[in-house]
């Protein structure tokens, strides 16, 4: 619902009608620290269940707007057989979920109360089915076990499938299936070094193991602010030309 995530923005910010003009003069008029500030307020119920924190997401567009860049769902545009011939390149850290692991630690009473927020965003459209979904998740995941801190880890394997594993292995199932002339490159990486430096940006706990979200990035890309010189030789300098190669 961007439309009405965006007109409940503008209310925010004084806009007192519905008149489109109205909205989209309030809109403009606010700074972009302002606007990012107040996202947070208009993100729905369902979507904080799933622990989501961007409000605006890409929607299909009409195809009479201005300049419209995407006028289908991307999994109806991905499944054309051969639409494409650009190579693709994909992949997931071993653990994407230490990115909020510290969100999930603080939350694991109202995660044992609510199992629902188990439940991926994509599901909890289907209301008659969600708490039976959050059943099979939770003993799959916990078995006879209860969500708790010394199951921190589980919990933050399921943030990792819900927000980011799931979709990464849809798009390459989808890919290999309907692009099949078209070169796919997945990896799961999960190499721990010196240049893996968001674990310590997001603050995930110590004890937990694997490789964070974004974490694989320093050792793709170079960046003077974070820091990516390493010494030839190094285990870091052989895994980037591993990947890089």
């Amino acid at each position: 619902d961007g439309e009405g995530k965006a007109r409940r923005l503008a209310a925010l910010f004084g806009a007192e009608s519905g008149d489109d003009q109205d909205v989209l003069r309030k809109l403009m008029e606010a700074s972009a620290v302002d606007l990012f500030a107040k996202c947070q307020l208009v993100i729905t119920d369902k979507e904080k269940l799933a622990d989501m924190f961007f409000a605006f997401t890409p929607v299909v567009e009409l195809e009479t707007a201005e300049e419209p860049f995407l006028t289908q769902n991307f999994i109806t545009l991905i499944m054309n057989p051969n639409l494409t011939n650009i190579p693709m390149m994909n992949g997931v850290t071993s653990s994407e979920g230490l990115l909020i692991a510290g969100t999930v630690e603080s939350s694991i009473a109202e995660y044992r109360v609510n199992p629902t927020k188990l439940v991926p965003l994509e599901m909890l459209q289907f209301e008659d089915r969600v708490t039976e979904v959050a059943d099979e998740i939770k003993a799959f995941f916990f078995g006879s076990d209860d969500i708790s801190e010394e199951r921190l880890q589980s919990l933050v394997d399921i943030v990792s499938d819900n927000m980011f594993v799931m979709a990464a292995y849809v798009a390459a199932e989808l890919h290999a299936r309907y692009q099949p002339k078209t070169p796919q490159y997945f990896y799961v990486a999960s190499f721990e070094g010196e240049l893996n430096k968001f674990r310590k940006l997001f603050s995930a706990p110590d004890h937990l193991s694997g490789v964070c979200h974004a974490d694989e990035t320093l050792y793709l890309f170079s960046s003077k602010m974070m820091g990516t010189d390493v010494e030839p030789g190094s285990r870091a300098d052989r895994f980037r030309s591993t990947m890089c190669r």
